[in-house]
């Protein structure tokens, strides 16, 4: 199977394909979401992955679209105009791309569409965890490049086909690299998407709130993960005072990060997980069932210990910011994987982040 188009498209390759359009690349849960959102929404959606994910193509096809339930119930399935694995006409359907992959797959899907951008394309990476660094040497300077503070939703895959949501999709902090293009990319996706600008992409990485809670969270609860049998979820299994007391320390650390570099705090984590843990908040009922995570090697540690935690603890420790207990979990997370986030993960020296002061270091983005 190379290209999947439902019966409803019609001519989206045809002279106005370019008006209100998104390219989502990633076709897990969270682009599932995207193309429902966006679909549902009147505009024009193309979902596109690599052959590795063929088989959630093949489920959205059969099914005849894409169902969501969790916050919104929507039983009747949703299909974009098309479902491909072709690139080519993928990036040639939208300026808008939507990137909605996890870290590990940001690179490599890059060098598939990389040949076909053109400098009016608009790249927004969901979540973003630095990626548009590592980008920019594939997409070339003048496509415009920029990263959302965390995931549109928290979401998970409930059946085939189907995405399990959260929360409702609000306003997210969202930056361009450089940090010149932000408005531009505001502008860009007026209508779209409902985003804020943060000052670069560095504030809206360390305003993630899985830097704060995933690796924490996950070491603090390593043996009731381990023995839960893949039925493990955090924020209805794994809070009490003392888990939220360490998470608050680690947040108190990563703001103390962001004060250093002048940057604003927003998302902050700590008062959400006490309202979670004293009788829940309303309208976060779902949330706190999400399951995961189900391993010691999720995204919740693999990826998130990689990306926001190694950036953390490598800003601090190149101006001399004390994060223990950051550290402290940091290293847990490499001694329980037998990984190396320190050395190997999006630090400041991984993504040629350089600069002795803070003002040469931001300059770059």
């Amino acid at each position: 199977m190379h290209l999947i188009l439902p019966l409803i498209c019609k001519n989206i390759y045809g002279e106005n394909r370019m008006e209100q359009t998104v390219t989502i690349i990633g076709c897990g849960s969270t682009g599932m979401a995207a193309a429902h959102h966006f679909t549902k929404s009147g505009i024009r959606t193309v979902l596109c992955d690599t052959a590795e994910r063929i088989s959630f193509m093949e489920d959205i096809q059969k099914q005849g679209g894409i169902r969501i339930c969790g916050v919104y119930e929507d039983e009747q399935p949703v299909m974009p105009e098309a479902v491909t694995q072709d690139f080519q006409a993928a990036m040639s359907h939208s300026n808008h791309i939507l990137i909605c992959a996890s870290a590990d797959r940001q690179v490599p899907l890059a060098r598939q569409f990389a040949p076909y951008l053109t400098d009016n394309h608009s790249i927004l990476l969901s979540p973003g965890n630095l990626g548009s660094v590592l980008l920019r040497p594939i997409t070339g300077s003048g496509v415009q490049l920029g990263e959302l503070s965390d995931n549109l939703w928290p979401c998970r895959i409930a059946g085939p086909a189907q995405v399990l949501l959260g929360l409702p999709l609000g306003k997210k902090r969202a930056a361009a690299f450089p940090a010149s293009d932000t408005d531009a990319l505001i502008n860009m996706w007026d209508g779209l998407l409902p985003l804020n600008p943060g000052s670069n992409i560095l504030e809206t990485a360390l305003n993630s709130p899985n830097v704060i809670s995933h690796v924490a969270g996950s070491i603090l609860n390593t043996a009731a993960i381990e023995q839960a049998g893949g039925k493990f979820a955090f924020f209805r299994d794994g809070l009490s005072l003392s888990v939220i007391r360490v998470l608050e320390t680690i947040e108190r650390e990563r703001n103390q990060v962001l004060s250093h570099l002048g940057l604003d705090i927003y998302n902050e984590t700590a008062p959400l997980l006490y309202g979670l843990l004293n009788g829940g908040i309303p309208g976060f009922e779902i949330f706190s069932q999400l399951d995961g995570p189900e391993n010691l090697a999720h995204r919740y540690i693999a990826e998130d210990a990689q990306c926001g935690v190694a950036l953390l603890v490598s800003i601090a420790d190149k101006y001399l910011i004390p994060v223990p207990i950051t550290k402290a979990v940091l290293s847990l997370a490499e001694c329980i994987n037998r990984a190396n986030y320190q050395d190997d993960g999006r630090t400041l020296e991984m993504l040629g982040l350089k600069g002795e002061t803070v003002n040469e270091l931001l300059k770059q983005i």
